[in-house]
């Protein structure tokens, strides 16, 4: 039977987790970017401890010095080398985070060496503290600020300590801020600011991921929908909501269909099969896109669009229509592999979709369902028997709002539906689609 290792939720299981997890390419960039911030605060600390060593004497001005431009080749080249190395970098943020919450602590150190214990805790390398436990914030890791929280704290109550052993016995008396409940108040803003880093690091994280979410949202539909839109279509989408869930609506569907296409492809290799039929699409497809329609699937030599989704479109019947002629004239100027040019029926008609993001999670597809896209094949299917190139359904007639030129067929019983659909045959577009339809 096999063993499942169970989470070590101790403060050092923890850790080791934190320590074992590779840094993903944000983090890496976010310390190279703290590597470089700290780099420039360097530079200005070292201008600064000329001033220091003018106002307060060479030797703490070169004490201080010297260790900034130690910190600052560091993080420069050193830290640099360590993350392109690619290895232990987690650690190397605990260490980073170690150095930058010492830093000060070592600068009062050198104050209470040369300069005494009230200076070196009335000075600003105390202060400067709050802000190395703000930066660590910017690693975005709850751990890293509480840890930086409670090292600060740490460190100065040792440095209280130390520096205690400097004071005159009236000293507290003089400065009360020098006592103990200071020092231990002042240790515990110390914590309460990792806290508050922890905080912000979990804000940072949270919002980092909303957009990092909305960008994979826009990406997957720019998959889904960029093959089949035009891409003005495809920007309007992706400005506004989509709706992938089902979803009920009034559109219109077109069916497209290569006449005598099966005996001619009987008699054909598979590779100029397939090869006519991408040059057939290639010329069909633009103008479906153009009209504002989607392609939605493709069945052997068939073609299903769809107006009107998913983005809305009023003029969608009209859109269709349109786009019905054009793909008649447009098939025409492909030949085919016997030389004639290429024949189509289509069938359009208007009415009530279901739409949606149909599968499972490893393959999903954007499709419409209903009687209505059963209509446009049979309508397709039935312009062999009119001899026509396009037939409309007397909903996209009315939905066209008068704009069509078409010729009534009469009522017709399409294979599988129990009620007549009255037929009309497209002749041709009383206006052209211009840019006031957009």
């Amino acid at each position: 039977m096999e063993t499942v290792e169970a989470f070590d939720l101790t403060p050092q299981g923890r850790w080791k987790a934190f320590l074992a997890r590779e840094m993903s390419e944000q983090e890496v960039r976010n310390e190279l970017r703290v590597a470089n911030f700290a780099v420039i605060v360097l530079l200005v600390a070292m201008s600064v401890c000329v001033w220091v060593g003018l106002r307060f004497g060479p030797q703490l001005g070169v004490a201080l010095a010297s260790l900034s431009a130690v910190l600052a080749v560091y993080y420069g080249p050193i830290v640099r080398a360590l993350v392109h190395r690619g290895k232990g970098l987690q650690a190397l943020r605990v260490v980073n985070v170690t150095i930058e919450v010492t830093a000060p602590a070592l600068v009062s150190l050198i104050d209470t060496h040369i300069m005494g214990g009230v200076y070196a805790l009335t000075s600003t390398p105390p202060l400067l503290t709050f802000i190395a436990v703000a930066v660590s914030a910017l690693r975005f890791s709850r751990m890293l600020s509480i840890y930086a929280g409670v090292l600060s704290a740490l460190q100065y109550l040792g440095l209280y300590a130390l520096a205690c052993r400097t004071f005159d016995e009236d000293t507290v008396a003089r400065l009360p801020a020098l006592g103990v409940g200071h020092a231990i108040n002042h240790a515990v803003y110390l914590l309460l600011a990792g806290v508050l880093g922890a905080m912000s690091a979990q804000v940072g994280r949270w919002m980092i991921l909303r957009v990092v979410t909305h960008i994979v949202e826009r990406d997957r539909t720019r998959a889904l929908f960029g093959a089949y839109l035009a891409p003005e279509a495809a920007a309007r989408l992706l400005d506004g909501p989509v709706t992938l869930q089902g979803e009920g609506r009034v559109l219109t569907v077109l069916f497209a269909d290569i006449r005598n296409f099966t005996p001619l492809a009987s008699t054909l290799a598979p590779e100029r099969t397939v090869a006519y039929l991408n040059d057939y699409f290639a010329h069909v497809c633009p103008v479906i896109a153009r009209n504002s329609g989607m392609v939605n699937k493709f069945v052997g030599d068939g073609l299903l669009a769809v107006f009107g989704a998913p983005g809305e479109d009023p003029q969608h019947a009209f859109h269709a229509a349109q786009a019905a002629l054009e793909i008649v004239a447009a098939a025409s100027s492909v030949l085919r592999p016997d030389g004639k040019p290429t024949r189509v029926g289509v069938g359009v008609h208007t009415g009530q979709v279901v739409l949606g993001s149909v599968g499972t999670s490893w393959r999903r597809d954007y499709t419409v369902i209903g009687d209505t896209v059963n209509v446009a094949a049979r309508l397709e299917a039935l312009t062999r028997e009119c001899d026509a190139d396009v037939l409309l359904s007397e909903s996209t007639v009315l939905a066209a709002g008068g704009e069509l030129e078409t010729l009534c067929q009469g009522p017709t019983l399409l294979k599988g539906r129990d009620e007549p659909v009255v037929v009309h045959k497209l002749v041709s577009m009383r206006r052209a689609w211009g840019p006031q339809d957009t």
